[in-house]
């Protein structure tokens, strides 16, 4: 496997998970440290960053399937099947 066709090779999608995964270890507390204190955070704020977390780390996913597909390391066919299963079709009515 090759990938690395975006971002100077530097496979910049893992950048974007660690972003997710670093969240995700703050909200383990329901508190974050900052430079100015603690900031408490409301359990709405927790729901809607976890869920911000999981968008996050999908569109590495997605970020790494692209850059694979361009370096060369998957047919096109492959491609469509993994963006498929990253992003199934919304039905309607559910």
């Amino acid at each position: 496997m090759k990938g690395g066709y975006f971002g100077f090779g530097n496979y910049i999608y893992y950048e974007v998970e660690n972003f997710a995964n670093e969240l995700n270890y703050e909200l383990r507390n329901n508190a974050v440290a900052t430079d100015r204190g603690c900031l408490s955070l409301s359990d709405q704020a927790v729901k809607v960053l976890r869920e911000q977390a999981r968008l996050i780390r999908k569109t590495a996913q997605v970020m790494e399937c692209i850059d694979k597909f361009f370096a060369g390391d998957c047919e096109e066919d492959t491609f469509l099947e993994r963006i498929q299963q990253l992003n199934p079709p919304i039905v309607e009515g559910k």
